[in-house]
């Protein structure tokens, strides 16, 4: 039998969890919703409260379904304009189409050396990161991590991620270019060539936490 990978480990086990955790379902139940965009969704809310569960533990936060196509997933602050509470969100609509988009072109970066190197990205990699990048986002607000900034150098291999999303960031295509969504991406970045390295799941864990 074909051992299971993290994403099915990691959906098996929260299909049960979700359950008890307070979701929100409007826009996962909308109508025009395919099939396809309910299990993304569904897939994106489990890894989302996985990472949350193992670094917060006991102080889970509600998960909204949203009939929206803002972004694939967000995290909201009550700090943050528009945010009257602590969530994670997840924008539903052609949720499916539009990941498969994105990975139609996406790359996963790594370096051997100072050498880039891009490899193609799975579905199962790029909703894992989704996860990472979103609880990534919550770290910086409650815990008040140290994060990666454009004007700081680092020791390697993190310099040259820090360089590249630097490099990203330039594009006039890029919207969001606030230190927090700078960090949420070079940690990003990182935890996506490490799980395609095949690195453990304390090691990718500890990528999410890193300076805390």
């Amino acid at each position: 039998m074909k051992p299971k990978t993290l994403l099915e480990i990691i959906t098996t086990r929260q299909r049960i969890k979700l359950s008890g955790l307070p979701l929100i379902s409007e826009g996962i139940m909308s109508r025009g919703r395919t099939p396809e965009d309910i299990e993304i969704a569904i897939k994106i809310a489990c890894v989302i409260s996985f990472f949350d569960f193992i670094i917060f533990r006991s102080n889970p936060i509600k998960l909204y379904f949203i009939n929206g196509e803002s972004n694939f997933a967000g995290y909201s602050h009550p700090s943050m304009p528009g945010s009257p509470e602590e969530s994670y969100n997840i924008y539903v609509a052609n949720l499916s189409s539009r990941i498969k988009e994105q990975i139609s072109f996406f790359k996963i970066i790594s370096f051997n050396k100072d050498k880039l190197l891009r490899n193609t990205c799975s579905e199962e990699e790029y909703l894992l990161m989704i996860g990472a990048h979103e609880v990534r986002h919550r770290l910086q607000f409650i815990h008040n991590v140290k994060m990666f900034r454009r004007d700081v150098e680092y020791r390697k291999p993190f310099n040259n991620f820090v360089r590249y999303i630097g490099y990203v960031f330039e594009d006039a295509s890029v919207i969001d270019k606030t230190d927090i969504e700078f960090d949420a991406k070079v940690v990003g970045e990182i935890f996506l060539s490490s799980l395609h390295k095949n690195k453990s799941l304390r090691e990718l864990i500890d990528i999410i936490q890193m300076g805390r």
